[in-house]
């Protein structure tokens, strides 16, 4: 697959494929093969699954200036909104990530790039899977401790799953949701959501 997809730098098809490989056999943690993806991308710089790869690697290795300015160039060459959805998504995972290092002088500015990145995801997502765009802002929204905010995402996350079958999405933000009410001691209630979102 390493050789079908150098030969298309621009297929995102088989760069998925090739990430969901490579995750499976721990392929980036060999320095060789991560050097490999990043002449890869000189050669071909306006290759967006590329770009993408390597801003995950650079997330992954804590370096979030680099991630976030790879997201921002896949954004700039990126022409499908699907895409672009997920590269606010990634910009604004990375900004929060980069919001919680030490070494950030501007925190606050980072946090605030991140909710204007999750904005966009929104626009552009929410049409498509609302409950997951709900989950996902409740998310970052409780990465920086904005609790009650979150509790809300959530909250309306598991009202746009009620009737539909059990999903990840709604396991995982009812789960989120009772964590969240055990922290303010309102067992009674994480108790209740889990209950009636949680059960197998």
């Amino acid at each position: 697959v390493k050789h079908i997809a150098t030969a298309n730098p621009h297929n995102v098809a088989l760069w998925n494929l090739f990430s969901i490989i490579s995750n499976r056999i721990n392929f980036y943690q060999n320095p060789i093969q991560t050097r490999h993806v990043i002449r890869l991308l000189l050669k071909n710089p306006r290759s967006v699954p590329l770009m993408v790869i390597v801003g995950h690697h650079c997330l992954q290795s804590r370096s979030f200036p680099l991630s976030i300015g790879e997201y921002l160039k896949a954004l700039a060459c990126s022409t499908l909104s699907q895409d672009k959805a997920l590269l606010h998504l990634c910009l604004a995972a990375a900004l929060l990530q980069a919001s919680s290092s030490r070494k950030t002088l501007d925190r606050n500015h980072k946090v605030l790039q991140a909710q204007a990145s999750m904005q966009k995801y929104r626009e552009l997502r929410a049409p498509v899977q609302e409950a997951e765009v709900h989950y996902n802002i409740g998310r970052a929204l409780h990465h920086v401790g904005l609790c009650q905010l979150a509790v809300e995402s959530y909250t309306r996350c598991l009202e746009l799953c009620a009737g539909a079958p059990p999903s990840p999405i709604r396991w995982a933000a009812a789960h989120n949701l009772a964590r969240l009410y055990e922290a303010s001691d309102n067992a009674a209630l994480a108790r209740r959501v889990m209950w009636e979102n949680a059960r197998i």
